[in-house]
């Protein structure tokens, strides 16, 4: 049974958004640039379904607290690049907050920005020789970082 399917028979699905992600959207985390996956704003988006931001605090040696923060509901409908971006980073704000309250909970093994900062600079350098050029239209989008 797919995700969306789950979905609409009444089940849970879980995300991880701290995940660098091959095929992502670039955003910005912790400000810095990273990819991450869009699954959880096209899944929900696409059949109305609300995101529960929700963490785990651990509170002492077996010991832990199943933190359940703001229900989120998007628009339904495909989104826009634009859209997507900041609805993703709507998501990641609540993960960044989590960090920086408890950094000691965040398990963090891989190299989270790798692909990121790539992506990012390409882009930089794309949008650069297409100015140069003349061919750019409309105005490059800066992405802010997340508010502290």
């Amino acid at each position: 049974m797919g995700p969306a399917k789950h979905l609409r028979a009444g089940g849970i699905v879980w995300f991880a958004l701290d995940q660098d992600a091959r095929r992502g959207v670039l955003v910005n985390f912790c400000g810095q640039p990273a990819t991450t996956h869009p699954g959880p704003v096209r899944l929900a988006r696409s059949i109305g379904a609300p995101i529960l931001i929700g963490f785990v605090h651990r509170l002492g040696p077996g010991r832990y607290e199943l933190q359940l923060k703001d229900l989120v509901r998007l628009p339904q409908g495909k989104p826009s690049q634009e859209e997507l971006v900041a609805e993703l980073e709507t998501l990641l704000r609540y993960l960044e907050e989590q960090i920086r309250r408890f950094p000691e909970d965040w398990l963090w093994v891989h190299r989270r920005w790798r692909r990121g900062k790539r992506v990012a600079e390409a882009r930089r350098k794309e949008a650069s020789a297409q100015v140069r050029s003349g061919h750019a239209e409309g105005e490059a989008r800066q992405v802010q970082p997340p508010q502290a």
